[in-house]
């Protein structure tokens, strides 16, 4: 590792001194990618050395919901009950989401994800978005019946289910036309759990990514 002074110099008379104030902004994680390339590189690792044999993950993989210079890192559970958790960077550290069981998917570059799955005739649709630094909830569907109300079905033999989206009772096609005002499934991509990386292979994918 570089001290301090010799840190500060490279920084000075590195490649990217010639944008503009790129100086001033690496101190604060703005212009300079490089810097943070590095930093979400070594918080992914830490993580990993810190978590990876926390009850004995699935796998990893990385998505780019965003496009930028610092991809997502998953860490899928063994469970549905585990489920997926999400960690991006943000503000100098890696941050943790934990989604419900193991059904996801997300826009390439459209920082948007969606945690959609459920079980036993309770289901959901949960819209995820990194928003000033944070995996925020922005917009949230569920959709099922009640345990205790007797099974429907419709002409062409689907369950009759109760739809509320963002806790507004509709029908199924309003259930659909909201989620597709926020999240177009048809640009939507998942993982494939078959192709997961462990721990140490996810460290040297990161490292060279």
């Amino acid at each position: 590792g570089l001290s301090e002074s010799e840190r500060d110099e490279s920084q000075q008379s590195g490649p990217g001194n010639g944008r503009e104030g790129s100086g001033m902004q690496s101190e604060t994680g703005g212009l300079d990618s490089g810097k943070t390339q590095e930093s979400w590189k070594q918080a992914y690792i830490d993580f990993l050395d810190r978590e990876s044999h926390v009850g004995e993950p699935g796998g990893y993989t990385l998505i780019e919901m965003r496009g930028d210079e610092a991809p997502q890192l998953v860490e899928v559970g063994t469970s549905e009950a585990s489920g997926c958790r999400i960690i991006h960077y943000s503000g100098g550290k890696a941050c943790v989401t934990q989604l419900n069981r193991l059904g996801f998917d997300y826009i390439p570059g459209g920082n948007l994800l969606r945690n959609g799955d459920g079980l036993m005739d309770h289901y959901y649709d949960l819209i995820y978005s990194i928003v000033d630094g944070e995996m925020k909830l922005v917009a949230s569907g569920y959709y099922g019946r009640d345990d205790n109300a007797a099974m429907e079905f419709d002409a062409e033999g689907n369950p009759v289910y109760q739809y509320e989206w963002n806790g507004v009772s509709m029908s199924r096609e309003e259930y659909d036309r909201e989620l597709g005002k926020v999240y177009d499934s048809s640009k939507a991509v998942t993982y494939e759990y078959g192709s997961l990386y462990s721990a140490d292979e996810m460290r040297n994918v990161i490292e060279g990514y």
